[in-house]
């Protein structure tokens, strides 16, 4: 999958939780409306969680969990 020039096959609006993980982690990020995203993945066996503000777009992000507290933006996952 091209990045941004190649849409992927299925886009899922992620429900935020604090308490509980995605079903189904993405394989990418869409971001459609700006703002906060804090997030956990699980690179290399270990869970990092992560805050950053990001602008409208497609990022290369798997995520784990994307939590209600501290997130603004609205997230779509990216699944092929």
């Amino acid at each position: 999958m091209g990045w941004q020039s190649e849409t992927s096959s299925e886009q899922i609006e992620l429900v935020a939780s604090d308490t509980s993980p995605l079903a189904r982690p993405p394989q990418a990020i869409w971001i459609t409306v700006a703002g906060t995203v804090k997030w956990e993945d699980a690179a290399r066996g270990a869970s990092h969680t992560h805050t950053a503000t990001l602008a409208a777009g497609f990022y290369p992000i798997s995520i784990r969990k994307l939590w209600a507290t501290g997130t603004t933006a609205t997230v779509l996952g990216l699944y092929d």
